[in-house]
């Protein structure tokens, strides 16, 4: 089983690779586990989520001084977020709401 220091190590490299931006401070050691699962599906599928239909095609992205645990991964301040990252419209549109997210 890998240490944190490596699987923060491997994790940042994989996110530096897609093009990511990660948040990897305070993660457990499964959590960390899961974010370089996810890391390398995601180099596997091309690096990029596939559109959600209904998505309107807008940018969002977080909010300064905020970071989103999503599906695939950590996402820290200025990250770019798709509806296809949540579930709905409406869920990206409370997260803009409540000020964690905002509109680019």
């Amino acid at each position: 089983m890998a240490n944190n220091a490596q699987l923060t190590a491997e994790a940042v490299d994989l996110a530096a690779a897609s093009g990511t931006e990660i948040e990897t401070e305070g993660l457990t050691n499964k959590q960390l586990t899961e974010l370089v699962k996810t890391l390398k599906g995601a180099e596997a599928e091309g690096d990029a989520p596939p559109e959600a239909e209904g998505d309107s095609g807008e940018q969002y992205r977080v909010a300064p001084g905020k970071s989103l645990a999503i599906g695939r991964g950590v996402v820290s301040a200025g990250g770019e977020l798709k509806v296809c990252d949540l579930c709905t419209q409406e869920q990206l549109d409370d997260l803009v709401e409540s000020g964690y997210v905002v509109k680019s």
